[in-house]
């Protein structure tokens, strides 16, 4: 996907940039993070906070 591709990116350059790949429609970031873990077969791990005021 697009936002492995740039992950990918993001840790082989320390001159890093900002891609916007919208779609057009919102995604929660867990859901985000279920979609990566799916692409990559790899599980991340991740801490749930309470939602911001």
């Amino acid at each position: 996907t697009g936002h492995l591709a740039c992950m990918k990116k993001f840790k082989e350059n320390c001159g890093l940039q900002i891609y916007n790949l919208g779609t057009g429609k919102g995604y929660s970031v867990l859901e985000m993070i279920k979609a990566l873990e799916k692409a990559s077969g790899k599980t991340i791990a991740f801490k749930e906070c309470p939602r911001r005021p």
